[in-house]
């Protein structure tokens, strides 16, 4: 069941001009917190990265905010500067409600979800 919020942004998605601009808002959110997981996983403070990076400590914040709009090659780069990649997948940008069983994967192979079963 959707809530009243889930409601609202599915009635706002409809117009195109809110949907570029959430989509934009959304793909710079995800992002930051791409690179900022992927500095993290290193073990890098802010600091050490941007010295890194040759950038600024606070231009590397920004990134991490969401309040800077990179592209998608600087990305790439300071993902491959901490030796990481982007792997990207297509996903609805509501939920969709589904009566299906959950998929689990371990280790590569599917294992059914025994919370269905009976």
């Amino acid at each position: 069941m959707l809530t009243n919020a889930q409601r609202d942004l599915q009635e706002n998605l409809k117009d195109p001009e809110f949907a570029m601009d959430f989509g934009a808002a959304r793909a710079r959110f995800e992002l930051a917190l791409l690179l900022t997981k992927a500095r993290l996983k290193r073990g890098m403070t802010q600091e050490i990265l941007a010295e890194k990076l040759a950038v600024s400590q606070p231009y590397l914040a920004k990134l991490e905010r969401g309040e800077a709009n990179p592209t998608i090659s600087r990305i790439g780069s300071i993902l491959a500067a901490l030796g990481f990649k982007i792997s990207a997948e297509l996903e609805p940008l509501l939920a969709e409600e589904t009566n299906e069983p959950k998929k689990v994967y371990a280790a590569g192979t599917l294992v059914r979800d025994r919370s269905r079963q009976k």
